[in-house]
């Protein structure tokens, strides 16, 4: 499988979206997330993140286009 954590650190930015997910604060995860996803398309801890906060929002069309645009990365790699 080509899914990695990116090395051998995760992002300080994953810690404080995961602390602006518990405060509530949903959009700005999300947009944190997706900025994490969009450096690193590989690293499936960013991908399940977003994942999450898209489905918490409903924003099912989003998810699947980002999940759709993952594998494509993805593929490319291997």
């Amino acid at each position: 499988s080509s899914w990695t954590t990116s090395g051998n650190t995760i992002d300080p930015r994953f810690a404080q979206a995961k602390q602006l997910e518990i405060l509530g604060n949903v959009e700005k995860a999300t947009n944190l997330y997706k900025q994490l996803l969009n450096e690193f398309p590989s690293n499936y801890h960013y991908y399940r993140a977003l994942k999450n906060m898209l489905k918490l929002q409903n924003k099912i069309e989003e998810l699947l286009i980002t999940t759709t645009k993952v594998i494509e990365i993805n593929k490319e790699e291997r």
